[in-house]
């Protein structure tokens, strides 16, 4: 029992330990969009183009969009 325990518990730290290192990766391939140099415009266009209708903003060294947007509702047609 305390073997399967273990063996749960070092998967449990490897899965998490993965998912942090992933995420920092990750957030490291975004660090730069303008945002480094001091040009949010190019940010901005970028959410516009991921996003329409979005706006771009930086936060730290990172790209942020914001696509909080009210939706229109759909049309009703008849």
């Amino acid at each position: 029992m305390a073997e399967s325990t273990t063996t749960c518990f070092l998967l449990l730290v490897t899965g998490y330990v993965t998912a942090v290192m992933s995420e920092e990766a990750h957030l490291r391939s975004r660090r730069d969009f303008g945002c480094g140099q001091g040009m949010i415009f190019m940010c901005q266009r970028r959410c516009m183009r991921l996003y329409p209708g979005s706006t771009g903003f930086c936060r730290g060294f990172r790209c942020m969009c914001d696509t909080h947007i009210p939706l229109r509702p759909p049309f009703m047609v008849g």
